[in-house]
């Protein structure tokens, strides 16, 4: 960036998307799990940095616990068959 004094926040930023970056590498979130997984990633990671900037991302969960089958394709368990 040529002017990087135009943008004091620029470091903060920086540090919020190697975060990022490297939590989305970790896991690969199920589609089943976006919506919890969006809502996760829509906290406010600058205003933790920007209140302490040597915060500890690392503490704050950005993936949800991974639950590999779908609940909602789970397949009628507790469903008796139908018998003729």
């Amino acid at each position: 960036m040529d002017y990087p004094e135009q943008f004091e926040d620029l470091e903060l930023c920086k540090k919020i998307e190697e975060f990022i970056y490297a939590k989305r590498a970790e896991a690969e979130v199920p589609a089943h799990q976006f919506a919890e997984y969006n809502e996760l990633l829509s906290q406010d990671l600058f205003g933790v940095l920007k209140a302490d900037p040597n915060a500890d991302l690392s503490e704050i969960k950005v993936i949800p616990d991974l639950v590999e089958e779908n609940p909602l394709l789970a397949g009628g368990e507790g469903q008796e068959e139908e018998s003729e």
